[in-house]
């Protein structure tokens, strides 16, 4: 899914949208805050905005999500033969 990035600097504001994934647009996002020096960085994914702690989180716990349903199908998997 696409995500857009927005933040703020004291001289320019910025926004990047794009085909970005979802760890590109972190991988950005936290640039844009560290080396840029942008403030309220956010990343959205067209009907919620994330802090860049809140996308992390959110990021951490779907990556969790898809190793529990990948451990599921493969134990029915080893069930089956």
């Amino acid at each position: 899914m696409p995500n857009a990035i927005r933040g703020e600097s004291l001289l320019r504001r910025s926004h990047a949208d794009g085909d970005e994934t979802a760890k590109e647009a972190f991988a950005e996002a936290v640039e844009w805050q560290g080396d840029e020096r942008f403030t309220g960085v956010t990343i959205s994914d067209g009907s919620k905005s994330f802090t860049i702690a809140e996308f992390a989180s959110e990021m951490a716990l779907t990556e969790i999500a898809n190793t529990i349903e990948a451990a599921e199908v493969g134990l029915r998997g080893k069930r089956e033969h």
